[in-house]
C-alpha cells in the first residue's frame, strides 16, 4: 500500500481488507498524508459480490479517477475487483518484490525507484524502534533463536 500511495498520489485512499485484516487496514490509512482522505472497507477475501459491492461503494462514495493497486489481497479479490463495471475506467497496477510497479492493463513494467526506510517500514507494520539499541537486542534474539533451532534440528 505505502509504495502505491506514493507512486501514484491521490485525494482518496480506499483500502479493502478483510475482517482480520482491520485493525491493521485502519493503522495503514494513517499513513497516508494528511491532506488525503482514507476509508476503509471490510470484505469477504473470497466473495466475488462482497469484493464488488466494496467497490461499488467507493466509486460512488468517491467518485474520479482511479488507480487499482492489487498487490495485495486474495486472487478472488483481485479478480472480482478488475471485473467490476465501475473498474473499467481504473488503472490497474501491482508492485512486484523486486521493485517494478506493473500496469495490468498494459502490460507495462517499469522500476518504481521506491524504497522504505527502517522507520517507515517499522510503522508500516505498527512498530516502532526507540533506538539502536532495542535493534540489536532484537537481531540477537533472532539469532540465539536461530541457533537454538539449528542445533535442534541437528
Amino acid at each position: 500500500m505505502y509504495y502505491g500511495v506514493v507512486k501514484f498520489p491521490s485525494d482518496v485512499l480506499c483500502l479493502l481488507c478483510t475482517k482480520q485484516s482491520e485493525n491493521v487496514a485502519r493503522q495503514a490509512v494513517q499513513m497516508a498524508p494528511k491532506e488525503v482522505r482514507t476509508d476503509v472497507f471490510i470484505v469477504d477475501p473470497y466473495d466475488v459480490d462482497s469484493v464488488k459491492t466494496a467497490a461499488s461503494m467507493a466509486f460512488e462514495r468517491y467518485p474520479g479517477d482511479y488507480v487499482l493497486n492489487l498487490t495485495g489481497g486474495t486472487k478472488i479479490m483481485a479478480l472480482s475487483l478488475v471485473t467490476a463495471d465501475v473498474a473499467q475506467n481504473a488503472e490497474v497496477v501491482y508492485f512486484t518484490q523486486d521493485g517494478k510497479v506493473i500496469d495490468l492493463k498494459t502490460g507495462a513494467s517499469t522500476v518504481h525507484g521506491l524504497r522504505l526506510d527502517l522507520e517507515t517500514m517499522f510503522r508500516c507494520t505498527d512498530n516502532s524502534v526507540q533506538s539502536k539499541m532495542e535493534v540489536r537486542e532484537i537481531l540477537s534474539g533472532r539469532l540465539d533463536a536461530a541457533r537454538s533451532i539449528a542445533l535442534f534440528m541437528d
